[in-house]
């Protein structure tokens, strides 16, 4: 999508798109994670390796963070990195 914040709030979008922000989905490095999504990982990793960490913006700008392991589990953290779900 080319919409953007700024400028008279008009926009070309579809019906998924009904917030300040654009939704997207990233992918991030584990450095990229807030620091407690890291320290909540190096505490409770054990042996799993790390798969993907993705970084998601929902269309009303909430962030959160998704980590997959190679074991096939997730584990998902607030925009401060606190574990959610």
């Amino acid at each position: 999508s080319s919409w953007t914040p700024h400028g008279g709030g008009h926009h070309q979008g579809g019906p998924h798109q009904n917030g300040p922000c654009d939704s997207s989905t990233e992918l991030i490095t584990v450095t990229d994670l807030p620091q407690a999504a890291q320290d909540w990982l190096t505490a409770n990793q054990g042996t799993a390796v790390i798969e993907a960490v993705v970084k998601r913006t929902k269309s009303n700008c909430d962030v959160y963070y998704s980590v997959k392991f190679d074991d096939g589990t997730k584990v998902r953290f607030d925009a401060d990195g606190n574990k959610i779900g």
